[in-house]
């Protein structure tokens, strides 16, 4: 298994019968496979050089282009661009090309689940995660570099943080700060002018406004996420889901965020958030708002309220509520 940024590297020391890219992050995955077919090409014309599927709607004809030899390049991409809910048949029939394969084909899968996980042992997984903030960070500095930009720091921490280190939407909003831009600067005040945060973000400003009795700015924010057509349903299970690890890690505060982190499947920078809120109250009182927003989740499932009464409700206990 390598990191993303590990791959040009890797593939350029010896280039694997297959590589399977799994991640979160759009803009990673489509450099993964921009890196792949620059290497593998080695300048050749792509239109002979790369075989592009969508799926493995068609598995005869993959293989049958695996397994034919390259006659226009040294060697052939064949790209899976989607692969999910493999088969034991399809596995088996996979297996069984990359136990001989053809050393002039190299395949490449996007895969968004674990259903092809038994077959990356006979080729290379490749991580395309969220990076964390600093990589993020260095990677909108670049951008904007190569575009002939200077972006200020606090404007890069806050692009990071509204675009939750999503590196394919960071880039789009980029282009839009560029266009607004008038003196080749992009500052703070562009960004919050110009960038709606992410969901993930505002939840994480919400719970620690709610932590420090901030009023004025929880009802800012929860206003801004309702005006912006969040769904009541989506915010109560982000709500829930925010509280449950900050619950967890008041349990754990011996426990190394990278521990935590693993067992929520998510950055040590959300466990390092959640450490912040869960100061500031007690193991108690995150109890009791663990079960309240479980219970609110299981009333409006169950039709006993809407979903926007549930999270209204919410809202209202956590702004009310003792912290001790």
């Amino acid at each position: 298994m390598i990191n993303v940024s590990e791959l040009e590297s890797s593939v350029k020391k010896g280039l694997k019968a297959a590589y399977f890219i799994k991640g979160d992050d759009l803009y990673l995955v489509d450099y993964s496979k921009s890196v792949l077919k620059s290497l593998v090409t080695d300048g050749a014309d792509e239109e002979f050089a790369v075989e592009v599927f969508e799926d493995f709607s068609e598995p005869d004809e993959i293989l049958a282009v695996l397994d034919t030899p390259s006659f226009f390049s040294e060697l052939k991409l064949v790209l899976v661009k989607e692969a999910s809910k493999a088969n034991d048949k399809l596995i088996e029939r996979l297996g069984a090309y990359l136990s001989n394969p053809n050393p002039s084909s190299v395949l490449a899968v996007v895969v968004s689940d674990d259903s092809f996980k038994s077959l990356y042992k006979a080729g290379e997984q490749v991580v395309c995660n969220h990076p964390d903030a600093p990589e993020a960070s260095r990677f909108v500095v670049s951008e904007a570099l190569k575009n002939g930009f200077e972006i200020t720091p606090p404007a890069v921490r806050l692009l990071v943080e509204y675009t939750a280190r999503d590196l394919a939407r960071a880039n789009s909003e980029l282009q839009k700060l560029y266009a607004f831009s008038e003196n080749k600067k992009i500052t703070d005040a562009d960004v919050k002018a110009l960038v709606a945060p992410d969901t993930e973000f505002q939840i994480y400003e919400l719970t620690n406004a709610l932590s420090r009795g901030d009023n004025k700015k929880v009802l800012a924010v929860y206003n801004a996420l309702l005006a912006r057509g969040e769904k009541g349903a989506t915010l109560l299970s982000l709500l829930e889901n925010q509280y449950r690890r900050v619950f967890h890690t008041a349990l754990n505060q011996g426990k190394r965020d990278e521990e935590i982190a693993a067992y929520f499947g998510v950055k040590p920078y959300s466990v390092k958030v959640a450490r912040d809120v869960a100061a500031r109250y007690t193991q108690q009182s995150l109890k009791k708002i663990v079960d309240m927003l479980t219970e609110l989740e299981y009333s409006f499932k169950s039709g006993k309220m809407t979903d926007t009464e549930a999270v209204d409700y919410a809202v209202s206990y956590l702004i009310k509520k003792e912290k001790n």
